[in-house]
């Protein structure tokens, strides 16, 4: 007999991403909030990249009776050396072990430095 991961859609936890929210490759940078609906417990959260060769995952811990804006990580591009233009990345924060939070995702637009043609 399995069972399967109950997430509470009473909890949520969120991905911001701060101004700016385009970062240039090699070396952009900006910030992502995690913000979240309790702060009953603490928490570890991993954001996680849609595209690991724009910008790497990430991880974190949130602590039990922390404030709202709180924490705050800083995200970097990285060089892909393709000349593959502007690519979106999105951010979602997953909870791992304990409570189980419904994510809520963000996303940055990483610009490519590249030159030469895409599509």
């Amino acid at each position: 007999m399995s069972s399967a991961t109950q997430v509470d859609t009473n909890l949520s936890i969120r991905a911001r991403v701060n101004a700016p929210r385009q970062i240039s490759e090699p070396f952009g940078s900006t910030t992502l909030v995690v913000t979240r609906n309790d702060t009953i417990s603490n928490v570890n959260v991993d954001l996680i990249s849609s595209d690991t060769t724009e910008s790497r995952r990430v991880s974190l811990d949130h602590y039990a009776g922390q404030r709202p804006g709180d924490p705050e990580v800083s995200l970097f591009a990285l060089n892909d050396f393709l000349a593959d233009g502007t690519q979106t990345v999105t951010f979602t924060a997953v909870t791992r072990g304990g409570r189980v939070y419904a994510p809520i995702a963000d996303v940055v637009d990483v610009l490519d430095d590249e030159r030469g043609s895409f599509s």
